[in-house]
């Protein structure tokens, strides 16, 4: 069952920052977007991004590192990856739970759809593994890098994850 989460203003602005660092970092260090992605709004999607891990953080009665620059490590310690969704079309692929090649197999990815500016729909989760053993989920829309997109409706109980 999908958990909703309503962050504070104070909270926004936190994770605002972090996700603005972020974009900061990148910018400085000549980083391009990843995954074949080349639109508008690497601010935007980096502020989004952060904030939907607080959300999910919050959700989950978990610490959130507001890290920056750690790519390899997990947004939500000690094995969970957030990966957020802006799509109200719950069909639409590119709302499904994209697990990516490198993704590490043991890690839970966690879906988190925005609702409004402050809230945010804690969906579901699956280890990377366990979505890389579904071929039918494999696909490239949109001409980008092939991943795996997990359709929500396969997420397992978000419940689980609570501490």
């Amino acid at each position: 069952m999908p958990l909703t989460v309503t962050l504070p203003v104070e909270e926004i602005i936190r994770a605002s920052i972090t996700g603005f660092l972020r974009q900061c970092s990148s910018l400085k260090k000549g980083l391009k977007d990843a995954h074949g992605y080349s639109g508008e709004g690497g601010w935007e999607m980096h502020r989004l991004g952060a904030v939907a891990e607080l959300a999910a953080a919050t959700a989950l009665r978990r610490y959130w590192p507001e890290s920056v620059d750690t790519f390899a490590f997990p947004d939500i310690p000690p094995d969970i990856q957030v990966r957020l969704s802006k799509r109200v079309n719950m069909l639409d692929k590119e709302h499904n739970l994209t697990i990516r090649p490198d993704s590490k197999d043991n890690e839970k990815y966690v879906l988190v759809r925005k609702i409004s500016d402050n809230t945010f729909r804690v969906l579901g989760w699956i280890e990377a593994g366990e979505a890389k053993k579904h071929k039918e989920w494999y696909d490239n829309p949109g001409n980008r890098p092939y991943a795996w997109f997990v359709p929500f409706e396969n997420l397992r109980d978000i419940n689980d994850l609570i501490l």
